[in-house]
């Protein structure tokens, strides 16, 4: 559930042909004549990051996640207020982020454990500043905290810390962020990703680390005990090296350069795509898929990019969230459905979104919040186009 956005006055009449901005809804099929390059999805609400470095997010907003200045959904993109130089978005449970130019992270929505970072508990739907980070250089916003790579090698999570996902050894809430601990010194994140309740990290040079809730064994250590501090993967192929990690709701999955995507932790639905239900506490090959280049987790599924263009989903498939024109689930990936050319890739809770090459955002799933972003609520089990983008 993590993921980036790319004079002024010439960009603002651009989006008004096909973006609105606070309190209203964008008109159904129009263009912004921008591209969106970026697209992450949370529980009900679906964001992009765009060519001009603004933000658009669309789908449920009873927390202001859509960052709009609202608490109306919409199903077609809006623009969030403020956001002019991003160049990366994640997206959380009901809250978003955007890290700005410069290492700067603003975040808006839900904020009832701290995780938009700004000190308080008060939820807004307009973006805030998160409190002394100004050198950042990747977010992960889980389901009710966020974490950043800081330049340096330092990462910095703050928001709930239950089970320990911000990785500071202690179970303690912190609306600020904290500093995690135990990474190697001079560590280099290589990827960052935030689940549910727990996160994962890639690191160059070293063993991939998870912490936070591992009641499913998506910490990938062998184990089912929780840390609030890093802990190793363990069984990856000797020699494998991580090249991006994406947690979902308990389960985790990473890409191996040269060798197939692993995934650990819960397989109730099939999500880890090894052709089990059978949940892992360490790293399984998922079937068939020696060519990812990008991944992404969802709640109970998982989807993939391949080499050659294509898109691969895996795991529960009730609510159409596998994109292969069924509701059946199924434990070994299965091809998305009429899309051409993705290059970008997407997964929120229920749903699905991809960018296809040209600059086209396609979603799919679950849609009763108008996550999909086509101007309906209903849901599809095949790829539909973003309105307005």
């Amino acid at each position: 559930m993590s993921f980036g956005l790319r004079s002024t006055l010439i960009v603002t009449v651009s989006l008004l042909i096909g973006l609105t901005g606070a309190g209203t809804a964008a008109a159904c099929g129009t263009s912004s004549g921008l591209t969106p390059i970026a697209i992450a999805g949370g529980q009900s609400h679906t964001c992009a990051l765009m060519s001009n470095k603004a933000v658009a997010c669309w789908g449920g907003n009873y927390y202001g996640e859509l960052g709009n200045n609202v608490l109306v959904p919409s199903p077609v993109p809006v623009l969030v207020d403020g956001i002019t130089t991003a160049t990366a978005i994640s997206v959380g449970r009901r809250h978003s982020c955007a890290l700005l130019y410069g290492g700067l992270v603003k975040c808006w929505g839900d904020n009832s454990d701290g995780q938009l970072g700004d000190g308080s508990v008060q939820s807004t739907g307009t973006p805030v500043t998160v409190t002394g980070i100004s050198k950042a250089i990747a977010i992960a916003a889980g389901g009710y905290h966020t974490c950043a790579v800081i330049y340096g090698g330092f990462v910095k999570c703050w928001g709930q810390n239950f089970y320990g996902q911000l990785g500071d050894g202690s179970n303690t809430d912190s609306p600020t962020p904290v500093a995690v601990a135990g990474l190697p010194t001079g560590a280099k994140v290589t990827s960052l990703s935030a689940g549910f309740v727990h996160v994962c990290a890639a690191i160059y040079r070293a063993p991939a680390k998870c912490w936070g809730n591992n009641e499913d064994g998506q910490l990938g250590n062998g184990t089912l005990s929780d840390s609030n501090v890093p802990v190793s993967v363990v069984g990856l192929p000797s020699g494998a090296k991580v090249t991006a990690m994406s947690a979902g709701g308990f389960h985790t999955c990473a890409l191996l350069y040269r060798q197939p995507a692993h995934c650990w932790g819960d397989n109730s639905s099939g999500q880890l795509g090894d052709g089990t239900n059978s949940d892992s506490p360490t790293p399984v090959a998922v079937g068939g898929l020696t060519t990812a280049t990008r991944i992404s987790t969802g709640k109970l599924h998982t989807c993939a990019l391949l080499a050659d263009r294509t898109e691969r989903c895996w795991g529960l498939g009730a609510l159409g969230q596998l994109g292969d024109g069924g509701y059946s689930s199924t434990n070994s990936p299965v091809a998305v459905g009429i899309l051409t050319r993705p290059t970008s890739i997407g997964s929120g809770y229920y749903h699905s979104c991809a960018i296809v090459y040209g600059g086209h955002a396609y979603c799919w799933g679950n849609n009763n919040d108008g996550q999909l972003g086509n101007n309906t609520c209903a849901g599809s089990a095949s790829p539909v186009a973003v309105s307005g983008l």
